[in-house]
């Protein structure tokens, strides 16, 4: 059946690198944006996942996430699994309900191959910060998603000598949530109205980061093209960006 599933890859991956997404185990951290992430690279042919998160299913999620209005209430990380094996009935996943912490970190990571970070930044940047410090002690790669605006950007570390520990830096969560903007923002131009959704934000003037499903589908495709530099073994960027509302894509 997996052959059958994955024909239409036929011609852009020889079988070793379809086979080599089989046997790759992707940890996702955070159901949210994850949800769509997991179901791109299901879809591509990845066999093994390790989901999780403690949150259930909101109405407001529904706008970018990959759930229906009947699953609202139930566990995010238990429901996309569900999808998941509706997709490929054979494929490896375990469900985490449960967030991640200090101590389920190292556990977390030992068990997987690539990290994926979909946690909420705010308040949730600790512990990505702890995370990527994990990845980068037992030299596994953690990809940071961003859905942001129209778009996303996904910052890639693992593959040169850029930690995410060293960027964000320490301190309060809002200090790292700046740091990280600020670090961004020193290595590519963000569009003025992102720019000003974050001004508005930081004013509290917005209760949330505008997430629209476009940014969700951006980041996800972002990370799954990741995925596949990672298995073909091509180089792959530190940072990329793509805003399909204003044509913009960089690449760093």
């Amino acid at each position: 059946m997996y052959e059958i599933l994955t024909s239409r890859n036929v011609g852009l991956l020889s079988r070793k690198e379809q086979e080599s997404l089989w046997e790759l185990r992707v940890g996702i951290a955070g159901c949210g944006m994850g949800s769509v992430i997991s179901e791109c690279i299901t879809r591509l042919g990845v066999g093994k996942l390790i989901i999780a998160d403690p949150d259930n299913v909101e109405i407001s999620n529904l706008n970018r996430q990959n759930f229906y209005m009947w699953e609202v209430g139930r566990n995010k990380a238990l429901t996309v699994k569900q999808h998941l094996r509706m997709i490929n009935p054979a494929i490896d996943v375990i469900a985490w309900p449960e967030a991640i912490t200090p101590q389920n970190i190292p556990e977390f990571v030992r068990h997987c191959d690539i990290i994926v970070d979909g946690i909420d930044p705010i308040p949730g940047i600790r512990i990505s910060r702890q995370l990527a410090q994990e990845c980068s002690n037992v030299g596994k790669p953690f990809l940071y998603p961003i859905d942001i605006g129209w778009g996303a950007l996904s910052l890639n570390f693992g593959f040169n000598e850029i930690k995410f520990e060293d960027v964000v830096k320490d301190g309060s969560n809002t200090e790292l949530l700046n740091n990280l903007v600020r670090f961004i923002q020193s290595n590519i131009d963000l569009p003025l109205y992102v720019i000003e959704i974050w001004e508005k934000f930081q004013r509290n003037e917005l209760s949330n980061w505008p997430q629209p499903i476009t940014a969700t589908l951006t980041a996800s495709i972002l990370v799954t093209t990741i995925i596949v530099k990672i298995i073909k073994r091509e180089p792959v960027p530190f940072l990329i960006y793509l805003d399909p509302f204003l044509n913009t894509f960089i690449v760093k």
